[in-house]
């Protein structure tokens, strides 16, 4: 990282390029992109769909609650979406598998959802929990949005408009779903760290 950006002053400073001109996230030289780098990319996109989401819920103004519902549903769909993908990569590592590297390019959420929570039952104390609620609001995700293009987009390729079946959502339920699966990520991760504890 160049070194006018090593202090959070000098990332929240006016002065300086606005563009971006080199990697955000520090990185030791020739590190491969391993799993680690996709949980940060999960943690991220998940921190920015609570700072929006709680600036929503605190929020008196309510003339934008309607044109903020696509850009939070967006968010926390990928947060998920790449938080399974971590998951899978971690989970191949640790079974000496191939890792999905490059294979992974659809967005899928419930399949891999399921897939990975089989999964976790072959690593090291690993169980077959699952979250009941975490499950619905995949399967409701799956639904509105199959391939991570309804909440992105008006309409689809061929002009169809998307998430007909969606006419409104409620933030305080939204928050509260968003909860519990992220209860269930934190399982998975705990999961994933014991079982790389127990491979030592």
């Amino acid at each position: 990282m160049p070194k006018d950006f090593e202090t959070r002053e000098s990332w929240l400073s006016g002065d300086g390029p606005w563009h971006l001109n080199g990697y955000t996230w520090p990185i030791q030289g020739n590190a491969s992109f391993g799993p680690n780098h996709w949980w940060r990319y999960a943690s991220g996109f998940g921190e920015a769909g609570d700072r929006l989401l709680h600036s929503i819920l605190s929020d008196d103004n309510y003339d934008s609650l309607d044109i903020l519902v696509m850009p939070t549903l967006f968010v926390y769909r990928h947060y998920i979406e790449l938080a399974i993908k971590a998951a899978d990569r971690s989970i191949a590592d640790l079974l000496g598998e191939e890792t999905t590297a490059g294979k992974d390019r659809d967005h899928t959420v419930l399949e891999r959802w399921n897939r990975v929570f089989e999964r976790i039952s072959k690593l090291p104390g690993g169980e077959s929990k699952r979250f009941s609620e975490a499950d619905q609001f995949i399967a409701e995700l799956e639904m509105h949005d199959p391939r991570s293009f309804a909440f992105r987009y008006p309409e689809s390729n061929k002009g169809e408009p998307h998430v007909q079946n969606l006419p409104w959502v409620n933030y305080a339920r939204l928050a509260a779903a968003i909860s519990r699966v992220k209860e269930a990520i934190n399982y998975i991760e705990g999961a994933i760290s014991y079982a790389h504890d127990c491979s030592r």
